[in-house]
């Protein structure tokens, strides 16, 4: 279930990209990274093994793929001016960055210890 709604995720991530992110130029292109790279990086850092980012990357990539090709009009999403390729570079760029994360942000394993008071010991 988490790895079908890992590449349903990034697709959805993808097509929402490929339309806004020319719209408000460059404002759109920043939002658009913004929410690109907290979702890659939370997918990284919630679930311990690699597979729901590395899917949901996938999703991300095919999405835009398929979105910057041509249609039969001969029509693109992605153009090829700066915020197409800025899109690309970015998208690039937090896929390589979330994949290659550490593992989970861990933190320290604290051992918890039941303590008596000083009252409870000398009765």
């Amino acid at each position: 279930m988490t790895s079908l709604s890992s590449v349903i995720a990034g697709a959805a991530v993808g097509v929402v990209a490929s339309v806004y992110h020319s719209a408000w130029f460059p404002w759109g292109l920043v939002i658009i990274m913004v929410a690109l790279g907290a979702g890659l990086m939370g997918l990284r850092v919630f679930f311990l093994p690699r597979y729901p980012a590395a899917l949901a990357s996938l999703g991300l990539i095919a999405a835009i793929v398929v979105l910057a090709g041509q249609d039969g009009q001969g029509s693109v999403l992605i153009a090829g001016n700066t915020a197409g390729l800025s899109l690309l570079v970015g998208v690039g760029f937090f896929v390589v960055i979330a994949n290659a994360w550490p593992r989970g942000l861990t933190g320290s394993r604290v051992k918890m210890e039941y303590r008596t008071s000083e009252r409870t010991r000398t009765q």
